[in-house]
């Protein structure tokens, strides 16, 4: 079995959720098939036209598998000499789309990951240039139409493409995003805190709307108790709420830059609460870690990892903002209420740790 994963690559440090999957995927792949990894000259203020087209360059390995950055001809020529059974478009990028042109050639099995929807995503960013909105229209109407395989990551996020394509039930497979054991065993190291102020987790882009940072903010400001917010973040917050953060007596803001793997978890271990106030989530791999950590979350029920939430149980969802204050009135109450919450958080590592992720993986593979 020869497998051809196509996509962004990140070899350590800071991940976004597709990078950190496509990451786990590979690793856990080249030691089972023949694979190697392609990723593309991307930055147009870096490489020039003919490396964009004709570059190929070693960008690294793990075990048997290889990853290269390439042009846009070199990466088809590459294929198919590859000659791949499957080619696994495992983050949206948009070179990818050449890859289908190996079906002209021989056949091959084609898997596309749907992290997000980009169409939708532009239409929530006031600043996606027209260019990039047609681009981004043509790519991924030709990635869900010729895709053998489509993976989705929740039912939520089935639901939001359908509003935007139309393809078959049969190509639909939903395998949510897998945690990282570092996260569980910060979830056993963790100490049971007995401190009156909720320490707070957001992690997200301060800035996208869609995140909901500047909704949290505001609803945490309105009940009577006082939280530390700890925002992992590379941006600044937006100038709309910089004053109001400046000038809040209730909360105690700290902007965390992300982290690696082992620093971030480390770093949960003495949180109490971990918020996605998002309208707009695939999935939310931040959340399912925190709760390996021992967190317990609190999610929009727009996060599509919602589904693995017994409400009052294992976690919390929510609506509207009346119903977040109340939950975290009733967490600041009742610190008995999160121990317990936090231990039965904890076990969603036994349902999607990467071992058992992967297994998802391997019979899309067959």
């Amino acid at each position: 079995m020869k497998i051809l994963f196509a996509g962004s690559y990140n070899e350590g440090g800071s991940f976004t959720g597709p990078e950190k999957v496509a990451n786990r995927i590979f690793k856990s792949a080249s030691g089972k098939y023949e694979t190697a990894f392609a990723t593309y000259f991307s930055d147009g203020r870096k490489y020039g036209v003919l490396k964009k087209l004709f570059g190929k360059e070693k960008s690294g390995s793990d075990e048997t598998g290889k990853v290269y950055r390439f042009g846009l001809l070199s990466i088809l020529m590459f294929a198919l000499r590859f000659k791949p059974d499957i080619i696994h478009i495992i983050t949206y990028e948009r070179f990818a789309l050449i890859l289908f042109l190996c079906q002209l050639f021989r056949k091959v099995k084609f898997i596309y990951n749907v992290h997000g929807i980009a169409v939708y995503e532009n239409n929530i960013n006031e600043n996606a240039d027209t260019s990039l909105r047609k681009r981004d229209s043509i790519c991924e109407k030709i990635f869900f139409r010729y895709s053998d395989i489509l993976v989705f990551l929740s039912e939520l996020s089935v639901k939001t493409a359908r509003k935007f394509y139309e393809f078959s039930d049969t190509k639909v497979v939903i395998i949510p995003n897998g945690i990282d054991k570092e996260f569980h065993e910060a979830g056993k190291s963790r100490n049971v805190r007995n401190e009156n102020i909720l320490k707070v987790v957001f992690i997200g882009e301060l800035k996208k709307r869609e995140k909901g940072f500047n909704y949290l903010f505001s609803a945490l400001g309105k009940p009577d108790l006082s939280t530390e917010l700890y925002a992992v973040s590379n941006s600044e917050p937006d100038k709309n709420i910089s004053g109001e953060i400046e000038k809040s007596d209730k909360i105690n803001f700290h902007l965390i830059s992300k982290m690696d793997t082992e620093k971030f978890a480390e770093f949960l271990m003495d949180k109490d609460i971990y918020v996605s106030a998002s309208f707009y989530e695939q999935f939310s791999i931040a959340a399912v870690e925190c709760m390996a950590a021992g967190l317990v979350p609190v999610v929009s029920s727009e996060t599509g990892m919602s589904s693995y939430i017994n409400n009052g149980i294992n976690g919390f969802v929510y609506k509207n903002e009346n119903e977040l204050i109340s939950i975290l009135e009733k967490l600041n109450s009742n610190r008995k209420l999160v121990s317990e919450i936090s231990g039965r958080a904890k076990l969603i590592y036994n349902e999607l740790n990467m071992n058992i992720i992967f297994e998802k993986y391997k019979d899309l593979y067959k």
